[in-house]
């Protein structure tokens, strides 16, 4: 949608969309839905414990030996009004990546026959750019990278090119007959789509390593600098509660787990 809107600023805000409208109504159920699904229901930040003798008690479950975990939920760290603020600017900021490679570097580009690259053409990479890295952000999200995950964000992925290209073949979509393979014979569209996804992809590892390297290692030399001293349940780089204080345990705090 956003990308729709800086594309307002082009076209004079005439009401020209960018994307066919079938495979526009499509991008919510076929090509973004299943790994959010997986990531709400199965990817797990924490283990899954089971009572070994089948009788629950406040000492069976991972969350329950570490009430510290709920403090997020207290102080509201997931959901907020700035949280949602800053997810907002993040989109907006994807969006003008993805209009800028995918719009603005590839209309006009030549073709192999020599002809310009078309709207619609231009149009629909800016549409598949926008499903690939709706997935692509969301695997950076994920705490467990296993065999399923994977599946559902590569079926997202590749249900854009199979739907862009039966629409491209069949007839009834004249804004998008024959476009298909003309598209992905040109350079400058993989290098749009390359650069969108990785300057994305680099800001998410950047953010993670200042989280998990730096902030960490500066959470660590003030806690060395206590000498010791017990501290209060107040530190988000501890994971592990004893006797009403905090043991640290940063090799699996906030860390991705691989599951081969």
């Amino acid at each position: 949608m956003v990308t729709q809107f800086y594309f307002g600023f082009y076209s004079g805000f005439s009401g020209q969309t960018l994307y066919e409208k079938y495979i526009y109504q499509l991008y919510n159920i076929t090509m973004t839905s299943l790994p959010i699904m997986w990531y709400c229901m199965a990817d797990f930040e924490y283990q899954k414990d089971k009572p070994e003798d089948g009788k629950a008690n406040s000492d069976s479950f991972y969350f329950m030996r570490n009430p510290y975990l709920y403090k997020i939920g207290i102080n509201k760290e997931c959901f907020s009004l700035q949280l949602m603020l800053r997810w907002i600017i993040y989109a907006l900021f994807h969006a003008l990546l993805i209009y800028y490679f995918c719009f603005q570097a590839i209309t006009g580009a030549p073709q192999s026959d020599g002809k310009d690259s078309g709207f619609w053409l231009a149009g629909h990479v800016v549409y598949g750019a926008c499903c690939i890295l709706a997935n692509v952000i969301l695997v950076h999200k994920f705490n467990i990278i296993d065999h399923i995950g994977t599946f559902t964000v590569a079926l997202m992925i590749f249900a854009y090119f199979f739907f862009l290209g039966i629409q491209s073949v069949s007839g009834y979509f004249p804004e998008v007959s024959h476009i298909f393979a003309t598209t992905f014979e040109i350079f400058i569209v993989w290098a749009g789509l390359l650069l969108a996804i990785g300057t994305s992809s680099a800001i998410e590892f950047g953010y993670r390593y200042w989280n998990e390297i730096i902030m960490s290692d500066l959470n660590r030399i003030h806690d060395d600098s206590s000498e010791g001293e017990m501290q209060p349940l107040v530190r988000k780089d501890f994971n592990s509660i004893e006797d009403g204080f905090v043991t640290r345990n940063p090799q699996t705090y906030g860390r991705k787990s691989i599951i081969n």
